[in-house]
């Protein structure tokens, strides 16, 4: 029977950057642009500097993480959700309601001239919500923490 080599392979190390956050797409990531390329920031906000370590290089992208906000944004505010940033449900939590309506409907309105080629004449206003429900995703009312096996839940 072989033997197998048990030394390990160390990654290299994240690369840190600091970019300028420009917009955001339709995942809430921040857009930036750094050496030719698009960068998608997961944490960041349009308007803000951060420092961000790129996780993931592509040819014509790159994806990164926010590690610390340099200059925040207006729009920043601190999620209501003890559980933000771990499920996933709840992406935009960080920002202000009014920066959540505006990238949704920007979102809306770039899929509708995108995939079904309309623009629509007259755009209704957007409807908000109540303001007081402190989360707005059924995902995010139990949350499994994969790391303890265990369920999570919005009181907890």
């Amino acid at each position: 029977m072989p033997i197998r080599d048990e030394r390990r392979v160390q990654s290299a190390p994240l690369m840190t950057t600091e970019l300028a956050i420009e917009s955001l797409d339709q995942e809430g990531r921040g857009i930036a642009h750094a050496d030719g390329k698009v960068v998608f920031v997961e944490g960041a906000l349009p308007g803000e500097r951060v420092a961000a370590e790129i996780v993931k290089r592509k040819p014509s992208y790159d994806v990164a993480r926010a590690v610390r906000v340099v200059t925040p944004s207006p729009d920043r505010v601190v999620p209501r959700c003890p559980h933000f940033g771990v499920c996933g449900g709840c992406t935009l939590q960080h920002a202000s309601e009014a920066l959540q309506v505006a990238a949704k409907q920007r979102a809306l309105e770039e899929a509708l001239a995108r995939i079904g080629r309309v623009k629509p004449d007259v755009l209704l206003p957007p409807i908000a919500g109540s303001g007081n429900c402190a989360c707005s995703s059924n995902r995010c009312r139990s949350v499994r923490d994969c790391r303890k096996s265990r369920w999570l839940s919005a009181s907890a």
